[in-house]
């Protein structure tokens, strides 16, 4: 069990998501930090092409994934023309180009809200609209995949103002989406980012922060209080074939 927290705020710009040591494709896929216009910073794919995204380096039977960005859609550039996620929840494979077509969206585009499945794999039991939608608001998903071969996804728009805890606070406490994977129970997968969908070049997957819990923990809310620094190296003894390496 663990848990793990992506948060572009945290990470100067040009940050990739693949040096972070979680995250892999090996067909060229990734996340960059790029900066909002208004100063906090996000992730935005860097491969746009449809349904391309990244997964986790090894598989769980059981996890969940949240996934927030703070800003209405015109908040990003360029502005997209829809407003959401593409997820995918059952790929049984790390890396690499994803065959697995099963996903779940959720957008706004102008005034229409979309929410619904390409189910390949996946059957759908459940599937009710959020209270509130709106492209001048912010979008947040929850989804959770367990071991018993079923999911369920949670999508709610809300005010969002930077370190503002609102968005945990609104979130609801019931699934929009419940279903199941299609595939036994203790199926290993892996844990995807949202993948670019529509028109590629302004619809690229963007988010302020992901964050993950596997194997029965929770995906939690990043910590206001954490600042990560980039540590001092330091190289002391240089010999003709070694050195001492060191860092604080």
């Amino acid at each position: 069990m663990a848990q793990y927290v992506f948060d572009a705020r945290k990470y100067p710009v040009g940050t990739l998501l693949s040096d972070l040591g979680w995250w892999i494709n090996d067909a060229g896929h990734d996340f960059e930090v790029v900066p909002y216009w208004q100063g906090a910073n996000y992730w935005r794919a860097t491969n746009l092409s449809v349904n391309s995204l990244m997964t986790s380096k090894t598989l769980h039977t059981e996890y969940e994934v949240l996934v927030v960005c703070r800003d209405k859609k015109s908040g990003y550039r360029p502005i997209p023309t829809k407003h959401g996620f593409r997820y995918h929840p059952a790929v049984t494979q790390v890396g690499g180009v994803i065959p697995d077509m099963s996903y779940l969206e959720a957008y706004q585009r102008g005034y229409n809200y979309t929410q619904q499945d390409v189910s390949y794999l996946i059957t759908i039991t459940k599937n009710d609209e959020p209270a509130e939608t709106s492209e001048s608001l912010p979008i947040s998903t929850r989804v959770k995949v367990q071991a018993d071969g079923t999911f369920a996804q949670k999508i709610w728009f809300k005010p969002y103002d930077d370190w503002s805890p609102s968005v945990e606070a609104s979130e609801p406490v019931d699934w929009n989406v419940e279903g199941t994977t299609g595939l036994p129970a203790n199926t290993p997968f892996a844990v995807t980012t949202p993948s670019t969908f529509g028109a590629a070049n302004t619809d690229a997957a963007m988010f302020t922060y992901i964050s993950v819990g596997t194997d029965g923990d929770v995906a939690p809310y990043p910590d206001v209080s954490l600042v990560l620094t980039t540590p001092t190296v330091q190289v002391t003894d240089v010999m003709g074939t070694s050195a001492t390496v060191s860092w604080s």
